[in-house]
């Protein structure tokens, strides 16, 4: 797994919830404009759990402070992070 299957992940999540919104390039958006409410960022995570296959729940408050002031591409390098550090 690398930066650009996440950023291909979490791209697909978007066009399927929110196709207005997403512009390119993608990996330059500001992943908090796309993530509107509490409840988007909890469907995020349980899409990225699933698709990523992360062994352990992600902690909300652990991964999502580090992602929220960042671009999508950004937010894809810590994701790598995070699930390499739990694999």
């Amino acid at each position: 797994m690398d930066q650009a299957a996440i950023l291909n992940v979490m791209k697909t999540y978007f066009e399927k919830k929110q196709p207005s919104m997403v512009s390119e390039p993608f990996s330059d958006q500001p992943l908090n404009a796309l993530l509107e409410d509490s409840l988007d960022v909890v469907d995020f995570l349980f899409h990225l759990e699933e698709n990523l296959e992360i062994q352990a729940e992600v902690d909300i408050e652990q991964l999502m402070p580090k992602l929220m002031n960042k671009k999508c591409g950004d937010a894809a390098f810590e994701i790598l992070h995070f699930v390499s550090d739990r694999h």
